[in-house]
């Protein structure tokens, strides 16, 4: 009898384990299983993630040999501190030589004026000796012109009075004396009205009349050159003038260049690739460091387009860097990146022609990381730039997960958190 009750009592505990074996156990494993996939939902992690912060690149805005260094490598540096200085010798000079420019442009400019006073005078002279010599040619040419009919009527008369004598000499009643006196006297009458005629004054006075015009003409052309290089303004401020702005010009461009030749840091950060020396010529335009701004860091992270599904703006993000494994920084989801990131290669992928192959794009997205590196718990855990880091974006989707395999997908949330 107790044989066969241990036998019963074994074939029981043999059933048992089947049972849990071939049921139970399965079971547990199918909603363990199916837990943690819903549980998959909520987070999205990469490690294809990189810190990035502003690099500025300092270029030298003039040529010249440097004179000082005042930082070097890796070196801190605050807004307006000064940098670096390049020689300004010549420049100086060119400055005292461009000023000494400006002086003889406003001198030149008032001899301009003068000048120009100058030739106004002589067009109001001529224009008088114009006006002179009209009337003086009008009343020469009125008082020739009584001298000649005057003339003309003494040779009528001496004409007549020669025919009339001519007449009683053929006669025999006139003298032949008086004949010739007769016809001396009118060729002398016609000689004066010759004389009259061509009076000389009047031919000066018309000569001068045309050399007069031809005085205003020179000096009216003389006026309008030096108002055009005045700028049409007979008043016109030296200030004012193109060719003083021209050269004053000039002159703020050697003191800007002057200015430049100091170079101040126009925002705080950390020297990089430093590699100037005093004493060393440089050229226009050339890379003479860069400043990392630090402060300014963010994360990128190259997810998956697959993973963006509930990825949004604002979202909480936590992000271990590989150098510091056992610390966490927290940020946010600042942007999403408009396009993956080989769009924005060199060579765009072309889809359109030959095979295809699928291939999973990658989203850059940028998180924002604030100031983290002030944080007083992280002071002496710097971040550099272009460091891998591990990033969890907390996406706060729910997915509806079955009552019943709700307390599993729960176990691996909470270890998720």
């Amino acid at each position: 009898m107790q044989d066969t009750s241990v036998n019963d009592e074994q074939l029981k505990s043999n059933k048992l384990k089947r049972f849990i074996l071939l049921f139970f156990l399965p079971f547990v494993i199918l909603l363990t299983t199916t837990g943690y996939f819903y549980s998959l939902g909520r987070f999205v992690k990469t490690e294809n993630a990189y810190i990035k912060a502003p690099i500025v690149s300092v270029q030298s805005q003039l040529p010249g040999r440097v004179e000082f260094v005042y930082i070097k490598d890796n070196q801190k540096v605050t807004k307006g501190q000064k940098l670096l200085k390049i020689e300004t010798q010549k420049l100086e000079l060119d400055l005292i030589e461009q000023e000494q420019n400006l002086l003889n442009i406003i001198k030149e400019i008032e001899n301009r004026k003068l000048t120009y006073k100058e030739a106004k005078e002589e067009i109001k002279l001529a224009k008088e000796e114009i006006k002179f010599y009209s009337s003086e040619m009008k009343r020469i040419r009125d008082l020739v012109n009584i001298e000649v009919q005057v003339a003309k009527e003494k040779v009528e008369y001496q004409k007549l009075e020669l025919n009339r004598i001519k007449s009683l000499v053929n006669k025999k009643v006139g003298l032949k004396s008086k004949l010739d006196e007769a016809n001396y006297l009118y060729k002398s009458a016609v000689n004066n009205l010759k004389i009259v005629t061509l009076n000389n004054d009047l031919e000066e006075i018309k000569h001068s009349y045309v050399s007069s015009k031809q005085k205003l003409k020179i000096y009216v052309d003389k006026a309008r050159s030096i108002l055009t290089t005045l700028n049409g303004n007979e008043n016109i401020n030296p200030s004012d003038h193109p060719l003083y702005i021209k050269h004053l010009s000039k002159l703020n461009q050697i003191k800007f260049d002057i200015k430049k030749s100091t170079i101040y840091a126009d925002h705080e950060g950390v020297v990089a690739k430093m590699n100037i020396e005093v004493g060393e010529y440089i050229n226009l335009g050339r890379m003479l460091f860069a400043i990392v701004d630090e402060k300014k860091a963010w994360v990128e992270a190259n997810l998956k387009e697959t993973e963006l599904t509930h990825v949004k703006v604002g979202q909480s993000v936590t992000f271990i860097p590989d150098t510091f494994s056992k610390n966490t920084w927290k940020g946010k989801v600042e942007s999403i990146s408009p396009a993956t990131g080989a769009e924005f290669s060199i060579l765009p992928p072309q889809n359109s022609s030959g095979n295809w192959v699928k291939v999973v794009q990658r989203v850059p997205v940028r998180i924002s990381i604030g100031k983290i590196l002030q944080e007083s718990n992280q002071t002496n855990k710097e971040l550099r730039m272009g460091m891998s880091v591990s990033v969890k974006i907390d996406t706060e989707h729910e997915p509806k997960v079955p009552l019943v395999i709700k307390p599993f997908a729960n176990i691996f949330k909470f270890f998720e958190l």
